[in-house]
């Protein structure tokens, strides 16, 4: 590229035509030597072009709609929505074996009708007990009014 350079210099004058002569010889060589010019200015202006759209081609792939940062978040969101799966399968699971329950054994039934509903046998008394709240825990209060399930 150097040796090339220095060529088209040595054939490029860098002195003036000479106004008073009209050869062609002289009103070519300024021409050449802004071509040459114009040419270095349009590779020029050709790289920061490209390495422009690189850059925004770059930022795209990272920050764009379905970049990189989009796509860890739909993979976060997807890991979450599988746990949940997860958890709901197991859920649905433990229901599932509790229906069954229900539906054969008479003591499940039982149970179910004492703790939820809080029934008590014929001739059964139900104490309520009222435990003392400590004031470092609200949540841990109950409710007086309703009986405890006897066993």
């Amino acid at each position: 590229m150097i040796e090339k350079q220095s060529r088209i210099d040595s054939q490029i004058p860098f002195d003036l035509p000479n106004p008073g002569g009209n050869s062609k010889a002289e009103e070519k060589l300024p021409q050449e030597r802004l071509k040459h010019l114009f040419r270095s200015r349009a590779r020029v202006a050709g790289s920061v072009m490209l390495i422009l759209v690189a850059l925004l081609l770059a930022w795209d792939v990272i920050y764009g709609q379905n970049g990189l940062s989009a796509w860890s978040a739909k993979r976060a969101h997807d890991h979450m929505l599988t746990q949940q799966i997860e958890h709901l399968r197991q859920e649905n699971e433990a229901l599932r074996h509790q229906n069954e329950r229900l539906q054969d054994d008479p003591a499940a039934i039982e149970f179910q009708a004492r703790q939820n509903l809080h029934y008590a046998r014929p001739n059964e008394v139900i104490f309520a007990v009222s435990v003392a709240s400590q004031p470092s825990t609200q949540s841990s209060t109950t409710d007086s009014s309703t009986p405890a399930p006897s066993h």
